[in-house]
């Protein structure tokens, strides 16, 4: 079974998948959920977390003029963390 929440900031997507998982205690999971990192309100990343405890943070995009470093949406820049877990 596969499961992928999608949906607008704040409509409680990782509220709804750390349930799932929490009522699935005991099971096999793999993947990822990730969490907004916030600084007196101002978003400054997001956390990258597995279900078996791995975490990694990604900044925000930071535009320096001579180029962007990191992309917190673009999935071909995530950690090596998101990659699939194989099934046995």
């Amino acid at each position: 079974m596969a499961l992928l929440i999608t949906g607008q900031a704040g409509v409680g997507k990782t509220t709804v998948i750390r349930a799932v998982a929490s009522g699935l205690a005991g099971a096999r999971l793999g993947g990822f959920f990730t969490r907004e990192m916030r600084s007196r309100g101002v978003r400054r990343g997001s956390e990258l977390v597995t279900f078996d405890g791995r975490r990694a943070v990604r900044p925000l995009t930071l535009n320096t003029g001579s180029g962007r470093i990191g992309n917190t949406n673009d999935l071909r820049q995530r950690s090596p963390l998101a990659a699939p877990v194989p099934a046995t």
